[in-house]
């Protein structure tokens, strides 16, 4: 495994080391194995419609309380306005 914790494959000594191919292959093997931790790390599953179709109800809510916070804030102030006003009378 390299500092990540990703598995590697081990290093094959050759006499005169690795040949260009047999380095490629290794990379290519190394980055194979690399992608795959990371989809099992993944704790969505790498289901990237799911999320970001939760991503869109996120947003709708968002939005939704987003108006609610408006209303109730100009519903404070109004209630805000008319207490000052008992208060001055």
């Amino acid at each position: 495994m390299d500092e990540g914790g990703t598995p590697r494959i081990a290093h094959k000594d050759t006499p005169d080391g690795m040949t260009r191919l047999q380095t490629a292959t290794e990379r290519l093997e190394n980055a194979i194995l690399r992608l795959e931790a990371a989809v099992k790390s993944d704790p969505a599953g790498g289901n990237e419609r799911e999320l970001l179709e939760a991503l869109e109800v996120a947003r709708k809510d968002n939005a939704k309380l987003r108006t609610v916070a408006q209303n109730v804030s100009a519903r404070l102030d109004a209630v805000i306005g008319r207490l000052k006003n008992v208060l001055e009378a």
